[in-house]
């Protein structure tokens, strides 16, 4: 579901040079923040449109 839904708006409303990170989780949290966190995973999208 997201962030694929999100890559694919991004997409449809023109912008094309665009990064997903899904592992932010597991950069930030400890293993038991990690399990506390699990039903909802971060993720960072950065997009840019050509001008």
């Amino acid at each position: 579901m997201r962030p694929q839904w999100d890559l694919g708006a991004l997409v449809d409303v023109g912008f094309d040079r665009i990064e997903c990170n899904t592992d932010i989780n597991t950069r930030i949290y400890n293993e038991l923040e990690q399990t506390l966190y699990r039903s909802a995973p971060m993720f960072r999208i950065v997009a840019k449109r050509a001008k």
